[in-house]
This record gives C-alpha cells, structure tokens and sequence, in this order.
C-alpha cells in the first residue's frame, strides 16, 4: 500500500490526531498491565528498526512512559543524517511488522542538536517540525519543516 503525505494547519493537524489515536480504558490493573505490555511490545519493534539503522539517543528517542493506555507511541529525532525520508519508512515497516500496527499513532517532533555545548534546549537544538504516522499516512504540521515539502 501506498504512503500517503498530508500537509495540514495546526487546527486540523491537532485534530486529526486526537481523532486517530485509538483509547483504551483499562478497569483494573490487570488490563492496564497487559496494555503496557502491549506498549511495550510496540517501543521495542520501533526502537529496533530504527537503532538497525541510527544511534539510540544520538539521533532517536522513542517514548518511554506507560500511563498513557491510547496506541499512541512518541519520539524525537536530534541529527541531520536522520532527517530524511528514510526514518518515516522506517517507521512504517516496523508498524508494518505489529499486527495492529494499522491502529497506532506514531509522533515524531524534529530537534536537530545544533550546539552540543548549549547550556539549554534552546540553545542547543533547532526545532524543525513535527508529524505523526497513522495507517501508512504521514500528517505533517504546516510549519517551516513543511515548506521544503510543498
């Protein structure tokens, strides 16, 4: 199946979000354990497919809390040779590789570290952008990120 690229505003981009993000509302402990798991399960093919191909915390971070209970996963990205193409396939083959992959949101914010030497994120990293992937489709936030795009 194709991969499908949507540019959207900030208000329709917040909205299709929030409208894909599947939520589960766990009753008891042993629900939102197997949830977490569950969430758990899903970082890891992430971080694996990415970490075949860039350093873990150099250029990637994958999400790591667990009370949230949504198919919602997170991450950042932090050098150039990953900001490509190349990083949103990748996400799509490891959700490819879930079995539910289709149901889960992926986010990405792009903060390229500038000044390893910075004293704080500001001024250490150059905010470029940010987009989810949701059934082999890439949301992308209208900002300076998308321009190149259009």
């Amino acid at each position: 199946m194709k991969i499908q690229y949507h540019i959207l505003n900030e208000e329709d981009y917040r909205r299709k979000l929030g409208l894909c993000i599947v939520e589960n509302n766990p009753v008891n402990e042993i629900e939102r354990e197997l949830i977490r798991i569950r969430i758990f399960e899903v970082r890891s093919v992430i971080e694996n497919f990415l970490a075949n191909k860039w350093v873990k915390n150099e250029d990637f971070e994958v999400g790591w809390d667990y009370t949230d209970y949504s198919f919602y996963r997170y991450g950042g990205i932090y050098s150039e040779k990953i900001f490509c193409t190349d990083y949103v396939q990748t996400i799509i083959a490891a959700l490819d590789k879930i079995p539910d992959g289709n149901d889960w949101v992926y986010h990405t914010v792009c903060e390229i570290v500038v000044n390893p030497n910075g004293t704080t994120i500001a001024e250490s990293t150059e905010y470029r952008g940010e987009f989810f992937i949701h059934n082999r489709s890439v949301n992308i936030l209208k900002d300076e990120m998308s321009k190149s795009i259009e």
